[in-house]
């Protein structure tokens, strides 16, 4: 078997399994299902008591995009955290499979149990605040959906990295979640934000994912935005596979994980 093949057979066996595993939770399905129907619930009240600039249905996905981050940031930390705890994280690195490929598949995980309670928040949204998706717009919706998906993952994969060393993984969940969702502008339009923010928005794959999505709602393929999201995501699979691949280096010349 070539290595391709064991990492994708790895890869794939690894995300069903921490799918099925996240799934089992009581708490964490409650907290990711409901989570986000607040954020929209939410969103659409200022939004109608607003300017009313954003669609029904712009506010709906965005709000399921917002409850997708916080869904990628907590469950990737909480994983890594409960491996921990189960002394089950320094046997996956010391596992003949590659440790990058383990640490994606969780992002990977967590982005689809994500995505699961978008497609709730926007059921919500249909019922509640009349957020139709009409058929034309059907195909880029679904394909910038996907984009959505993948550039959570890869961004979640660089901050797994972080997270792989961290002894309260969550703790660290709690300090970024809510500036990356500010930053991306999946809800509140990046040019609302202070110069220096938006320069540092152009950074994250998510921004553009965003943005294609906003403007799939349109039926308009924003191809700037989608060649932008896949470039970025690209980068971030790159620097994650990097940053794992040097944690766990650098823990097994010390025989040992070292815990900030």
């Amino acid at each position: 078997m070539t290595n391709l093949s064991a990492d994708w057979k790895l890869f794939s066996s690894n995300v069903r399994f921490y799918l099925l595993h996240l799934s089992r939770s009581p708490i964490e399905l409650t907290i990711t299902f409901l989570l986000p129907l607040f954020f929209a619930t939410v969103a659409h009240l200022i939004g109608e008591a607003g300017s009313g600039r954003l669609t029904s249905l712009e506010i709906t996905l965005g709000a399921g995009l917002m409850g997708m981050w916080t869904t990628v940031m907590y469950g990737a930390g909480g994983l890594i955290k409960e491996q921990r705890r189960l002394g089950l994280l320094e046997l996956l690195l010391a596992a003949p499979g590659r440790f990058p490929v383990t640490i994606m598949s969780m992002t990977v995980a967590v982005s689809l149990l994500g995505f699961e309670a978008m497609l709730g928040t926007v059921a919500w949204g249909y019922f509640l605040f009349d957020a139709r998706i009409e058929g034309p717009i059907l195909p880029a919706l679904a394909v910038t959906v996907v984009l959505c998906v993948l550039a959570m993952s890869v961004v979640g994969f660089v901050v797994a990295a972080v997270f792989v060393e961290v002894r309260k993984a969550e703790s660290v969940a709690e300090a970024v979640v809510a500036p990356l969702w500010l930053l991306s502008g999946v809800l509140i339009p990046v040019s609302a934000l202070p110069g220096p923010a938006q320069v540092l928005s152009q950074l994250l794959p998510v921004t553009f994912a965003a943005e294609a999505l906003r403007a799939a709602t349109h039926s308009i393929w924003d191809v700037h935005a989608i060649g932008a999201c896949l470039a970025l995501s690209l980068l971030y699979a790159t620097l994650g596979w990097i940053g794992v691949n040097a944690a766990a280096r650098s823990s097994r010349s010390r025989g040992g994980m070292h815990l900030w």
